[in-house]
């Protein structure tokens, strides 16, 4: 997705696309899909970085990069 067409998303809206994609590795995680968990994993971080650069959330800055922190932890575990 572009950071155009992202920007047009309120808060809400872009942090349930963020849930919606962690919901996605989480099943496929369940379902021992390493290479679906991966991509959504991916896509969650692409998210996350959308949201980070979109200036309207800075005061957000804090949880925001605290939850890219969390989606790492989780994409290197997935990868060991």
């Amino acid at each position: 997705m572009d950071s155009s067409k992202w920007s047009q998303f309120n808060l809400l809206d872009q942090l349930a696309h963020l849930a919606s994609e962690l919901a996605r590795a989480r099943h496929w995680e369940e379902k021992h899909d390493v290479v679906s968990c991966t991509k959504s994993l991916e896509r969650v971080l692409e998210l996350v970085h959308l949201t980070l650069a979109d200036s309207r959330w800075q005061k957000k800055r804090k949880e925001l990069t605290r939850l890219h922190e969390l989606v790492c932890d989780q994409f290197t575990d997935q990868k060991s």
